[in-house]
Parts: structure tokens; C-alpha cells; sequence
């Protein structure tokens, strides 16, 4: 409905019921043209959110990862909504902290690396003093066209870094529990929505939320395997060693209990060829050492003599001989 309001101040004019009735007409065709480019307003209006649902639509049943759905979103509303920055906020319940896990490339290119670590920030969500907690909490959708100073400390440095004037957050819905934020806002400059651009972007944020939380449950789910699979390799590997170094125990026990049965024996046996067969036995058995040469000090003399020996099947007689009568 519209209301069209014209007045005469000059005195004296008088407006007859002919004049009356072409000026009533004439509002009629400015009503209706105002009605129609307001159709086409909502037309117009309709046909951009229907594109962005479609294309978003499509991205969330193609094969790319949460990162290209992002992008590709995110690259629709910059064009089409004029907003510099998209930011995924996840919820750790473990921890009962939320944690941006995505930022748009059009923002990152305005920070640097120092800036960036510190907008991977961690907020608590046990208080109520910065947006994110309100939005977890209320579960409802966030705008602030105009920024006042926060008294979160984390928020506050957040909001300097990126120059927020503006904010919009959108709790991501799944079951009716709150897995996730979308955040939008621009790079030093207000972010000024109209309420039907509000309702698009929450459509959008609706269609991301089954693609973020199945790609968010399946990298936790190959987190887990992957360190499911490391702590079975190291228990493997813990295991292992305690074989090897039980096996290397009951190993040196054994030499041990072999070497005391071995001087035993030898103080048992008063023939030297009989204690050298023993012991070669054992050295063959242990060091691999199937030959050996035995000689004795002679205490007038100080010479070594020959006293016994087995040598390798490649040695003659002669050359058996020749070892046997040497002295040294």
C-alpha cells in the first residue's frame, strides 16, 4: 500500500473535481509503478538467493573438501553480498572451546603471519562475554551493524587485527545442537545487511552445516585411526624390544651357566688334548672359531713350544710338521 500526499499552499487556487480526478489517476500509475519495481525487487531478490542456494547446493554434493565448499561460497556471497571475510568457527566439546578452523583467503591477505596465529584463538564457551558464546548459547543468529568494544580480551584483539566495524554470526544447526559458527564481516568498513539478505545467508550457512560436520567427522575419524594405528606400531614396537632384550638376558644367562659347566669340566680333566677338544667345542659353538693353536711358556728357557693344535684340512703334513717343531 502507498500513500500519495499533495498539497497547494498558494491562496486562492482552487483545484476542481476534474483536476482532482487526473491527479488521483496519475497516483494511481506512480502506486503502480512503485508496485512493480518492488516485484522486481523481490523477483530480482528471490533469483539471487535461489542462485547461491543452488550453488552451494552443488558444491556440498561434489567431492570437494570443507575448504573448497568454503571457498566457493564464499567467493558467491563476496560477489554478491559484498562481504570480505567467512570464518568457521567449531565447536570442541572435549575441551567446551571454540576454535576458527577456516578463514577466507580475502581476509588473510590483510594479515600477517603473527596476526593469523593469533586469530586461531581459542574462546571459551563457559562465559558469555564475547559473540561466539551468546550465539552458542541462544543458538541464534548474530548482527551487530556497529561494533562496540568487547570485554573479552581474546575478542578485543581479534576485532583490532582484522579492523571488524561490523559482525554477523549464524549458529550452525545439526539436531538442534550447535556444531559450529559462520562468521561474516569486512576488512575496516561497516557490513550494512538488509533482513532478507540475513535470511539468505542463514540458508546458506543451513545447507553448509550436514557438509561441514561429516567432513569434520571424518578428518576426527582419520585422526583417530592414524593414532590408533601409531600407538599399535609403538606397542608393537615396546613389545618387540622386550622380546629382544628378554631373548638377549636368557641368551647371556645361557653363555654364563655354558662357560661355568666348561671350567668345571676343565678342572675335572687333567689331559691336555682332552681340555682343548672341550674348549675348542665350546669356542666352535659360540664364536664360530673351529680352529686353534696351543703353546706353552717354558720357564728356563723363556721360549713358547708348540704343545697341540688342529689345523684346516688344506694343510699338508709337511706344513703340520713345520708349525709343530717351531719355538718361539
Amino acid at each position: 500500500m502507498f500513500l500519495v500526499h499533495l498539497s497547494v499552499v498558494l491562496l486562492g487556487l482552487a483545484v476542481s473535481k476534474s483536476d482532482i480526478q487526473k491527479i488521483s489517476n496519475l497516483c494511481y500509475q506512480i502506486a503502480g509503478t512503485v508496485d512493480t519495481i518492488y516485484l522486481l525487487q523481490q523477483v530480482d531478490k528471490s533469483r539471487r538467493e535461489t542462485e547461491a542456494l543452488n550453488e552451494i547446493s552443488k558444491s556440498v554434493n561434489s567431492n570437494l573438501n570443507i575448504k573448497g565448499i568454503l571457498d566457493l561460497a564464499m567467493g558467491f556471497v563476496n560477489k554478491n553480498f559484498g562481504i570480505d571475510l567467512c570464518a568457521l568457527y567449531l565447536v570442541d566439546k572435549q575441551k567446551n572451546k571454540i576454535r576458527i578452523t577456516y578463514l577466507s583467503n580475502i581476509i588473510k591477505d590483510h594479515l600477517t603471519l603473527s596476526d593469523l596465529e593469533i586469530s586461531k584463538s581459542e574462546f571459551s564457551l563457559e562465559k558469555i562475554d564475547h559473540a561466539l558464546g551468546y550465539v552458542y548459547q541462544t543458538k541464534e543468529t548474530l548482527y551487530t551493524k556497529e561494533l562496540i568494544e568487547s570485554i573479552n580480551e581474546i575478542e578485543k584483539k581479534f576485532i583490532d587485527i582484522i579492523k571488524l566495524k561490523s559482525s554477523l554470526f549464524i549458529p550452525l544447526l545439526l539436531k538442534n545442537e550447535v556444531i559450529g559458527i559462520l562468521g561474516f564481516s569486512n576488512y575496516d568498513r561497516i557490513m550494512d545487511l538488509k533482513e532478507f539478505e540475513i535470511t539468505t545467508l542463514e540458508k546458506i550457512a543451513d545447507q553448509l552445516t550436514g557438509a561441514i560436520y561429516n567432513s569434520n567427522l571424518l578428518e576426527e575419524t582419520e585422526k583417530a585411526r592414524a593414532q590408533s594405528d601409531l600407538d599399535r606400531i609403538e606397542a608393537e614396537i615396546e613389545r618387540g624390544i622386550s622380546v629382544i632384550a628378554k631373548l638377549e638376558v636368557e641368551k647371556a644367562k645361557k653363555k654364563t651357566e655354558d662357560l661355568n659347566l666348561l671350567i668345571k669340566k676343565v678342572n675335572e680333566i687333567s689331559d691336555l688334548e682332552e681340555i682343548m677338544k672341550i674348549i675348542l667345542e665350546y669356542v666352535k659353538d659360540n664364536y664360530h672359531l673351529p680352529y686353534y693353536s696351543l703353546f706353552t711358556l717354558d720357564p728356563n728357557s723363556n721360549i713358547l713350544k708348540f704343545a697341540n693344535a688342529i689345523f684346516p684340512d688344506y694343510i699338508t703334513p709337511e706344513q703340520k710338521k713345520f708349525f709343530s717343531s717351531n719355538s718361539h
